[in-house]
């Protein structure tokens, strides 16, 4: 599990807060006016620059799996979900998705180089995304939710890869989705990654409605 980088920052300030306190550095700060002052004045931003970034950044949860579907004339391409959990809406949206492919690395036993084949999108640009709402069985619209699915339609390259199934069923292949996206009151721009790599991956069928990410 990877925890994000925010998270960690903070464990990492808890941590260097705690180990001074315990080298009783910051009770002999504490004793003069002045670095007490400092001290607290830092202590503060600290915090309010943890709070931005854990409250004003976009949040967004994107599927475990992804939907294998077929077209009007039996054509199989591929779905992925992801919703937008912050009470914000989001704006400047990107989608992208690749095959990533693992190989050795020269020289060195342990390292590995990745190269990526990018997986054609129906759609990848979005400008505004709507903020989190509850869902019930008479709502209509939730367009906090949203579904990409491959493109099969225009001719493609070699350089593109449709047959998501047939990369995936190999060890040193897998899916990446890239979601990135600024948050419309802050500002601020995350980007968000979901791997798939297996097979078990992708399931036939489709996205229920809503918050959800059942395949029915």
């Amino acid at each position: 599990m990877q925890f994000p980088r925010s998270i960690i920052y903070i464990l990492s300030t808890l941590i260097t807060i705690v180990l001074l306190f315990y080298f009783g550095v910051i009770e002999y700060i504490l004793r003069d006016q002045f670095y007490k002052g400092v001290f607290t004045s830092l202590a503060s931003a600290i915090l309010l620059t943890f709070l931005i970034f854990l409250i004003l950044r976009p949040r967004v949860s994107i599927s475990p799996q992804i939907a294998l579907r077929k077209d009007s004339v039996a054509k199989e391409y591929y779905t992925f979900k992801f919703i937008n959990t912050s009470l914000f809406s989001a704006f400047d949206v990107h989608i992208e998705a690749y095959v990533c492919y693992e190989t050795g690395a020269v020289d060195n036993g342990k390292g590995l180089n990745v190269s990526t084949k990018k997986v054609p999108l129906r759609r990848s640009k979005w400008i505004h995304l709507s903020s989190w709402r509850h869902v019930i069985q008479d709502t209509l619209h939730a367009p906090h939710c949203v579904k990409v699915s491959t493109n099969i339609r225009e001719e493609l390259d070699d350089s593109f890869v449709i047959d998501l199934k047939k990369e995936i069923d190999n060890n040193s292949h897998y899916i990446e989705l890239r979601i990135t996206l600024k948050h419309a009151f802050s500002n601020l721009s995350s980007t968000y990654r979901k791997r798939y790599s297996t097979v078990k991956c992708i399931v036939e069928g489709d996205f229920e409605f809503g918050n959800s990410f059942k395949i029915v």
